[in-house]
């Protein structure tokens, strides 16, 4: 499974934070392609990353802006929540991954991190 059969198959369109996405009634799809990392971002609710389909993918979060925490999502359907207003990155391992991202509230504030920012003592 290549990034572009994704992006064709499901009807997906460039994601402002990395690859490519499209809502659901749920939440939405997020697509990234081999070695792809999503810009560090915070979101002021508990999200759910559920793989489904392809990967390996990493879900990388820090809650304190100085330690982080790196979840591999493996097989279909396994998954994490990050909890509201911590700090996140995905990364793709494979070839293509897609995810199922769910946040507890659609009306929760986003941020963009810093290009340069990372967690850090």
């Amino acid at each position: 499974m290549t990034l572009t059969e994704l992006v064709e198959r499901y009807g997906l369109e460039p994601h402002p934070f990395e690859g490519y996405f499209i809502h659901d009634e749920d939440g939405y799809f997020q697509a990234l392609g081999a070695l792809d990392e999503a810009h560090w971002h915070k979101i002021e609710a508990s999200v759910t990353y559920a793989l489904v389909e392809g990967g390996p993918a990493v879900v990388t979060f820090s809650a304190d802006g100085r330690t982080a925490k790196a979840v591999r999502l493996s097989s279909p359907k396994h998954g994490i929540t990050v909890p509201a207003g911590a700090a996140r990155t995905l990364s793709c391992l494979g070839q293509a991954v897609l995810l199922h991202v769910a946040a507890d509230s659609d009306a929760a504030a986003r941020y963009l991190m810093p290009d340069d920012w990372f967690p850090h003592e």
